[in-house]
């Protein structure tokens, strides 16, 4: 009975997502006593010899246990194939594609503004974000962000606005030393008080541009901001792959996402299986595709990230704000890999119409890197990937002088 209870629970959370080792411990008892009753059939309709039998019941227990130290081996000896929560040394691994099924279940309890599909974290909500390498505190507001209450702002005549995901929240450091915050201390250092800007951060762990774009419609753009930072990186393009643009809204406050294949369970809880899927059937890991595939969801995820800037620049145009369009590069990036948002930057920095910044170049130009890539590990978390505080400090100083380029905040003299 305690069994079948525990099986229970973790099928329940295996459902919506979310796998441990405890997990992985239960599919091989349960593969094991799947055996044994069926050696049991087969011993009462004499399909075998007893030794027979005893020689199958053997060699299938020793096979289980010989996969299972290998999975262990493999989960944390090697990290072998480790998603991202499981490099962190997370206990728990998070499906991309099903935790949205619990997040349609719980939202329903505190539906900001009406909208339960919105991915504002709970308001007032306190959480310790603890990785291998770093432990800071979060706490939201009672719009779900991590930042000071928007009343603290709402008379701002200069209130900027950041978007983004994890890189704009607060993951890697304290939340009062973001990119945005350092931005707006080195800003405001050099500017006269009519000119010193005051900021929000709008950004959410997990968040992609399409959410954003809509998020910012029901909870930051009611506060007027008169500029917003929209940043984007990589992830985007993979969050995209798996959840689509505005077709995920759906009636009734859910949100629908790609349908992962059935066996996409087994993916998040064996290491072993998760090799046959990558490397045996050569689907391409997380997201599922062959290769061909994978290279037109890229294209298409691609144009949905286009189309929601310009989406954001008719919104910027409507309601008076100006728009500033990051693209932030990973640390594999920085180090020498290839810029993935390349093409969709060179078509953003061609329009005249559009204000963006790639830190890629800003980063490498810095006096910190000089030029040379290999000293980007220095700006990042090497387990983690997020930016460190050296990071974050110099995105925020970058940003600050980006924004005395442009001009944006101007004393107003009309009044």
């Amino acid at each position: 009975m305690l069994y079948l209870l525990l099986m229970a629970y973790h099928l329940y959370w295996a459902y919506f997502g979310v796998t441990s080792i405890i997990t992985t411990i239960l599919l091989y008892i349960t593969a094991w006593l799947f055996i044994t009753w069926a050696l049991r059939l087969a011993n009462r309709l004499h399909l075998f010899s007893p030794d027979a039998l005893a020689n199958i019941r053997v060699f299938s227990g020793s096979s289980l246990i010989f996969l299972f130290l290998l999975e262990l081996f493999l989960k944390y000896g090697l990290q072998w194939k480790a998603t991202y929560f499981e490099k962190n040394g997370q206990f728990y691994n998070y499906s991309p594609y099903r935790t949205v099924l619990h997040r349609n279940t719980y939202k329903r309890f505190f539906c900001l503004n009406g909208n339960c599909w919105l991915v504002n974290n709970r308001p007032f909500q306190t959480y310790t974000d603890g990785k291998t390498e770093y432990n800071y505190l979060h706490c939201y507001n009672s719009i779900g962000f991590a930042d000071k209450e928007p009343l603290a702002v709402i008379d701002c005549p200069n209130l900027t606005v950041a978007l983004g995901d994890s890189f704009t929240e607060s993951v890697g450091t304290h939340q009062d030393s973001t990119w945005l915050k350092e931005m707006e201390r080195s800003y405001n250092n050099h500017k006269p008080v009519s000119e010193q800007i005051c900021t929000l951060n709008g950004g959410i762990s997990g968040n992609d541009v399409v959410y954003a774009y809509m998020s910012f419609k029901e909870t930051l753009l009611p506060y007027r901001p008169k500029t917003v930072l929209l940043a984007i990186n990589t992830s985007d393009i993979g969050d995209i792959i798996i959840r689509g643009g505005m077709e995920r809204f759906k009636p009734g406050g859910r949100v629908q996402y790609r349908q992962p294949p059935l066996w996409e369970m087994l993916c998040e809880t064996s290491i072993i299986f998760r090799h046959f899927i990558h490397d045996v059937l050569r689907y391409y890991t997380t997201y599922y595709y062959k290769q061909a595939e994978y290279e037109k969801a890229i294209q298409k995820a691609k144009d949905v990230i286009l189309n929601t800037i310009y989406d954001f620049k008719k919104l910027s145009e409507k309601e008076n704000f100006t728009l500033v369009v990051v693209f932030n590069p990973y640390l594999d990036e920085l180090s020498g890999a290839a810029q993935r948002l390349q093409d969709v930057y060179l078509r953003i920095s061609r329009d005249t119409s559009l204000l963006s910044i790639n830190l890629y170049d800003e980063f490498l130009n810095s006096p910190q890197l000089n030029g040379q890539n290999e000293k980007a590990v220095a700006l990042y978390w090497p387990i983690d990937g997020h930016n460190n505080p050296a990071g974050y400090r110099l995105w925020g100083e970058i940003m600050a002088e980006c924004l005395a380029d442009y001009d944006l905040v101007k004393t107003d003299t009309t009044n």
